[in-house]
């Protein structure tokens, strides 16, 4: 996924910790479309990223979708109760698994009807037995980190992200001296609203 910018970043000297030294960034990185492209690829495929609550995936297969950009993803319990996310996405011909939020005990593909179990293996493929060299083992659906951190759930899309619990101690701390019974908060409405406005000041604004 890497991106070459169309712009030749500013000089790092114009930049320095103390804010009253430091110049401010170019217009460039917040109006250029190829900056957004490395900002996705290095801020939010690499971070991570709320998405929901346990209280939306309670019982085994139940499941929402989401998205980090074009990333699609969904979001299932499985039967060993782990919560996982994966791409949403089959394996055959990448059509779409799920929509929205449900209970799938199998995660069928409207497609060719390739079905999964909930933790990701190939559950089932049509005449998959007269394929010769097939196993239906090696197939499974790809995963993305998924977190459950104070009954919220973070995913990540770099593999080699560390733990959230690991590198957020103190955001956990933070959390639970506003809502110490956060894991039993109940996920009950969401709004969404497009904002034109670049991204960081989005977050300045918030």
């Amino acid at each position: 996924m890497t991106i070459a910018a169309s712009r030749t970043p500013p000089p790092a000297g114009l930049f320095d910790e103390n804010p009253e030294r430091s110049h401010t960034l170019p217009a460039a990185y917040y109006t250029d479309p190829a900056i957004f492209e490395l900002e996705k690829e290095a801020v939010f495929y690499r971070s991570w990223q709320l998405v929901g609550h346990v209280s939306q995936v309670r019982e085994t297969g139940d499941y929402f979708t989401c998205a980090i950009f074009d990333q699609k993803l969904f979001v299932i319990r499985g039967r060993d109760d782990v919560v996982r996310a994966f791409y949403n996405v089959c394996q055959h011909r990448a059509h779409k698994l799920l929509e929205g939020a449900g209970n799938a005990r199998v995660i069928t593909c409207a497609y060719h009807a390739w079905a999964y179990d909930p933790e990701g293996p190939l559950r089932e493929a049509p005449n998959w037995r007269n394929i010769a060299g097939f196993d239906r083992r090696d197939i499974c659906l790809s995963a993305v980190q998924a977190e459950v951190f104070c009954g919220f759930i973070f995913v990540n899309l770099d593999p080699d992200a560390r733990p959230l619990g690991e590198v957020g101690s103190a955001l956990a701390e933070e959390m639970r001296s506003f809502s110490p019974n956060c894991e039993e908060l109940v996920h009950a409405h969401r709004v969404q609203y497009p904002v034109k406005e670049n991204w960081n000041l989005c977050f300045i604004h918030i």
